[in-house]
């Protein structure tokens, strides 16, 4: 397990890089850490994707085949996002209401980008 001593910043808050890093370069790396750590950059990654996944429905295309990818990657993050609830806790020895301490709005962006993907993605499908 890693402790969470260290993962605060100057301004009370704990970025999202940070627990990655944290998560990493942890002593003893284990199958649920390393989900962990790599589920905040799976995300802001499918949340790039997403973003011009969002961008192309002003594309006079069809956007059926780009909701199902959309949807896809929204799944995924709402399960990283699940991950944390349910598992990132014990990477940094912390209870659950110590991941919201130090929250910050990269953190509920975090756990809502899922859910507001998945509304984006089934509105892709049901576009023509």
């Amino acid at each position: 397990m890693i402790t969470g001593v260290g993962l605060q910043d100057a301004h009370g808050g704990v970025t999202g890089w940070e627990r990655f890093l944290a998560a990493r370069t942890g002593a003893s790396l284990s199958l649920s850490d390393s989900v962990t750590a790599y589920s905040v950059v799976g995300t802001a990654l499918a949340g790039g994707a997403l973003l011009m996944l969002g961008l192309a429905m002003f594309l006079p295309i069809d956007h059926r085949p780009l909701g199902a990818v959309a949807l896809v990657l929204s799944v995924g993050m709402s399960a990283c996002a699940l991950w944390w609830l349910v598992r990132g806790h014990h990477t940094f020895n912390q209870s659950v209401a110590d991941l919201f301490v130090h929250a910050g709005a990269g953190w509920y962006l975090f756990l809502v980008a899922g859910p507001i993907g998945i509304l984006g993605s089934l509105r892709a499908l049901s576009t023509p």
